[in-house]
C-alpha cells in the first residue's frame, strides 16, 4: 500500500515539476490544495499535503499554467477599480483567469472560479500584516461598507487609516504599489505553496 501511494506522489512531483499535473485515480490536479478523494478501494489514502488540487476527482492528465508573478500583480492593480468581491469579478473576469485558471480538459464556470479567486484574494488580504490588510481590504471592496465606493473614496480611506493625504498614497511608491505587490506575493506564495 504504500509503495502505490509513494508511487503517486512521485508521479505528481514529476509531473507538477514540469508544469503538467498528472492525475491518478481520484487525485486532484488543478491549482489549490490536493486531496485524495480516491476511495480505501482504490488504495488512496488522504493526502492533503501537495500543491494543487480542485475539488473533485480526476481521471484524465491535464495542465495548468503556471501563475506569472507580474501578469498577476498588474491585474491586482487593475483590480483596483472595481473591486475584487466574485460579483465585480464576474465583470472583469481577467483576474479570475490568472488565479484560477481551467486546466486543458477541465469545464468550469466563471462564476464558480469567480468565488475561488474571490475567497483566495480575501484569504490572502487577511494574511498580511497590520495596516495593510485593513488597506486592502478597503482598496479591494472586502471590508464591509466599501462595496460601491469609487475608488478616489477608497483611496481616502485607506489614506486616513495611515494619516497621509490620499495623493501621497497613491503616487508613492512605498504606500499602494508596495501594497499591491505585497498581496500579490502572499497570493502567489499561496497558490505556489511556497512556506
Amino acid at each position: 500500500m504504500d509503495a502505490v501511494v509513494g508511487k503517486r506522489r512521485q508521479k505528481w512531483w514529476l509531473g507538477a515539476k514540469h508544469g503538467i499535473l498528472l492525475c491518478c485515480p481520484g487525485r486532484n490536479t488543478s491549482p489549490g490544495t490536493v486531496r485524495d478523494t480516491a476511495s480505501p478501494q482504490e488504495g488512496g489514502e488522504p493526502t492533503g499535503d501537495a500543491a494543487g488540487g480542485h475539488e473533485g476527482p480526476c481521471r484524465h492528465p491535464m495542465h495548468t499554467p503556471p501563475v506569472d508573478f507580474d501578469e498577476l500583480r498588474t491585474e491586482l492593480r487593475r483590480a483596483l477599480r472595481h473591486g475584487a468581491r466574485a460579483r465585480s469579478l464576474l465583470d472583469h473576469p481577467t483576474l479570475v483567469d490568472v488565479l484560477c485558471p481551467v486546466p486543458t480538459g477541465a469545464d468550469r464556470h466563471v462564476a464558480e472560479r469567480a468565488l475561488e479567486a474571490s475567497n483566495l484574494i480575501a484569504q490572502a488580504v487577511d494574511a498580511l500584516d497590520s495596516p495593510v490588510d485593513r488597506i486592502m481590504s478597503i482598496m479591494l471592496c472586502l471590508r464591509t461598507g466599501t462595496s460601491g465606493m469609487t475608488l478616489s473614496n477608497r483611496r481616502r480611506h485607506a489614506a486616513d487609516v495611515l494619516e497621509i493625504q490620499p495623493v501621497t498614497f497613491r503616487s508613492e511608491r512605498r504606500y499602494e504599489q508596495a501594497f499591491v505587490t505585497e498581496l500579490a506575493l502572499e497570493i502567489y506564495r499561496r497558490i505556489r505553496g511556497l512556506d
